[in-house]
């Protein structure tokens, strides 16, 4: 996979951290973990557009019963 140069400006304090979780060995250098932050950040985006679909698609049923509940009757009609 090819890369490319990302420039960031970012606080002093922020900075002071990633070097120090560099330091301590979380990390082999600055690079490796800033595309750790972005993989996070990005997953937490997808999973933040999957939770807001999911809602939207729960809106619409909040008064049917659950797939647990339905499966309950079904078995009960059946039995009767």
């Amino acid at each position: 996979m090819s890369s490319i140069q990302v420039n960031i400006r970012t606080t002093r304090f922020l900075a002071t951290e990633l070097d120090r979780i560099v330091k301590e060995g979380y990390f082999r250098s600055r690079s490796e973990a800033m595309n750790e932050a972005i993989r996070i950040l990005i997953r937490r985006y997808q999973l933040a557009k999957l939770e807001s679909k999911l809602a939207k698609a729960k809106k619409g049923t909040k008064d049917l019963p659950s797939v647990t509940e339905a499966l309950l009757e079904a078995r009960q009609e059946e039995d009767a």
